[in-house]
């Protein structure tokens, strides 16, 4: 019984173990309020006097009720119960999709949305992707009218001129798989980002405490990519992301390595923390650096690593430095003063060495 795939394409994971992951994602505060909302999903059916361990279609669809269609909240409703595995969702498979929305990789979200978009048949259409940007952007900006004070308020007009912005480079047949769709998403980081806020405020937990997870770049723009073969080649920032450099280690809820560029899984240069191993995925270019695939093959060995630093060489201390410091005992002169103005004696002053003996004296400590 290993781990299987999901109807999308992306592997799955037996459900303890995802459970168990899952739950290490969220802070106390957080598990308590995701299960708050599991309750209050429960509770929709009217009876709340005793807890519930599982809620269904219905319940759902009460607890969602007018902000997203019905259509829309069965889809959901299957992903939530394991592709209708099963014809309830526990509070295990809440928590694990409550981790998957709010914080898990793009292809997590990614299979959410894909899952949303498709029909009976499994297939990918344009139009049904269209209807469903459509009601998630107005979803959105009902949440703005109600948060923000000076928010204004989009017609429907506004939010279909913004839908044919976000597709526009869409044809049919362009996306078949939660893969494509994810590819596609990963050259869009800010609409990706929308849609990330959209499933975490409209479909669950719309007034949560719970935060979407961050994810830390770091850098400037004066960062860049280069390769020495075929041809030397510089690729500095595009402006589109600032998806820099991004380090971390021994985390088991991200990646462990260094990255350049791009997004997580898809970097535009990234060394695994395992050492010897790393990726350039660029197809067609790099949304940070405007970089191609750095690579012959997307996934790569290392062969050699050179690490360069920028700026003055370090000095090495010598013993021949070591000879010139000085004594110890003359290394810290505020505190001698400090002891001189409360009248302590320093004890170990008798004990300086003769700094033209070759050979340190013996000593005797003085009385007490």
């Amino acid at each position: 019984m290993g781990a299987g795939r999901s109807k999308s394409g992306f592997p799955r994971t037996e459900t303890k173990s995802r459970h168990e992951q899952a739950i290490s994602l969220f802070s106390a505060e957080e598990l308590s309020e995701i299960k708050l909302v599991f309750q209050r999903i429960c509770s929709t059916s009217g009876n709340s006097e005793t807890e519930k361990t599982a809620f269904h279609e219905q319940d759902l669809k009460r607890y969602i009720a007018g902000r997203v269609p019905d259509k829309i909240t069965s889809k959901l409703f299957s992903i939530l119960c394991k592709n209708g595995e099963s014809q309830s969702v526990s509070s295990e498979d809440f928590i694990i999709a409550v981790a998957d929305l709010t914080k898990g990789m793009v292809e997590q979200q990614v299979h959410v949305l894909y899952t949303l978009v498709v029909e009976e048949d499994r297939t990918f259409t344009l139009s049904s992707f269209r209807e469903v940007l459509h009601v998630f952007l107005g979803c959105y900006d009902a949440i703005l009218r109600s948060t923000q004070v000076n928010w204004k308020a989009a017609d429907t007009a506004a939010i279909t001129v913004f839908v044919d912005m976000m597709m526009q480079d869409l044809q049919d047949g362009d996306i078949e798989s939660a893969i494509d769709l994810c590819n596609w998403l990963l050259n869009k980081p800010l609409i990706q980002n929308i849609l990330t806020d959209i499933m975490h405020y409209c479909l669950l937990i719309q007034h949560s405490a719970v935060k979407p997870c961050v994810f830390v770049f770091i850098g400037g723009s004066q960062c860049f990519l280069f390769t020495l073969s075929p041809s030397m080649a510089i690729f500095e920032s595009s402006s589109i992301n600032d998806h820099y450099m991004y380090l971390n280690m021994d985390q088991e809820t991200l990646p462990n390595g260094l990255g350049m560029g791009g997004q997580f899984g898809y970097f535009g240069f990234w060394l695994d923390q395992d050492f010897g191993k790393g990726h350039s995925k660029s197809h067609p270019k790099c949304t940070t650096y405007d970089s191609p695939q750095l690579s012959a093959t997307e996934q790569f060995t290392v062969d050699v690593l050179e690490v360069w630093a920028v700026g003055e060489i370090p000095k090495v201390n010598t013993e021949e430095d070591d000879d010139q410091s000085g004594s110890i005992l003359d290394k810290n002169p505020e505190a001698k003063a400090l002891l001189d103005i409360i009248g302590k004696e320093r004890k170990s002053e008798g004990l300086r060495e003769d700094p033209e003996a070759d050979i340190p004296e013996v000593h005797q400590l003085p009385p007490l």
